[in-house]
């Protein structure tokens, strides 16, 4: 992982500068596409511009990949699952598969993040 490139991509979102942040997580991940920490970010940046299909996607790369993440990575799921439900109509494919995934670490969600994956899972029930 570049740590200027990255170094730089940090400032940028600390300086508000989300599309500058985006462009730069991009190039991170063009250069970096099997580390998923640039596409957590990048995901991230996406869910703040309310570009729900490049969140989810860069959220799914995040969680291919995310044998290489330095961090937790169990709120990928539920971050995921938070915009699907932000769609009109949620995705049930989309959600059915980030329900499951978000079930290896229900129990360590707080009560929120459970509700959510408990709402998910009504709808997709419907």
């Amino acid at each position: 992982m570049p740590t200027k490139l990255m170094e730089k991509g940090l400032t940028e979102i600390k300086q508000g500068e989300i599309g500058s942040a985006i462009i730069t997580f991009k190039k991170i991940v063009k250069l970096f596409p099997k580390h998923a920490l640039g596409h957590f970010y990048l995901a991230n940046l996406y869910s703040i511009k309310d570009e729900k299909n490049n969140a989810v996607e860069s959220f799914t790369s995040a969680w291919k990949y995310s044998n290489n993440l330095q961090g937790p990575f169990k709120n990928i799921p539920s971050q995921t699952l938070f915009i699907l439900l932000s769609m009109d109509p949620p995705p049930k494919g989309d959600l059915g598969t980030w329900v499951e995934r978000a079930k290896e670490f229900y129990e360590e969600y707080p009560l929120k993040e459970k509700l959510m994956v408990e709402f998910a899972q009504r709808i997709i029930s419907l």
